[in-house]
């Protein structure tokens, strides 16, 4: 009791409680955070592997342009292929051009399109399919 009211002190609850620690992620150094980042932008980036693609394997084939015309044979056929380790190097050429010039097609008849890639970014290869009549 307090000896200049009389009235007994109110019992308050400790309020040295801890407060809960934040989530595991928020508590990772800025850094990791920045990686983890990065690495959910390079699984979902779509860019050169096709028109749809898993994040674990992909392996398609899609149409791509063709001659209308229809009045070219299709007795030679020419693929060419550009490939990505990491997404930190690429290398090749899936140029048409490049194509038909290397496997001696002079009229293109149809052009076609294949992709791999293996957990999205780890590796990825875009190639180019070339058929049409030699000269």
């Amino acid at each position: 009791m307090n000896k200049t009211d009389g009235v007994a002190p109110i019992c308050r609850p400790e309020q040295s409680q801890k407060a809960p620690p934040p989530p595991a992620f928020h508590s990772q150094r800025p850094g990791l955070r920045t990686i983890w980042g990065l690495l959910i932008v390079f699984c979902l980036g779509g860019c050169a592997i096709g028109p749809v693609h898993g994040v674990i394997y992909t392996g398609t084939s899609f149409a791509g342009e063709f001659n209308p015309a229809n009045d070219v044979p299709r007795e030679k056929t020419g693929t060419g292929c550009t490939r990505s380790i990491l997404a930190l190097v690429s290398f090749g050429d899936s140029s048409v051009g490049a194509v038909a010039l290397a496997n001696g097609i002079s009229r293109v008849a149809t052009v076609d399109h294949s992709t791999t890639s293996v957990l999205t970014f780890v590796y990825r290869d875009y190639c180019t399919i070339v058929t049409g009549a030699g000269s």
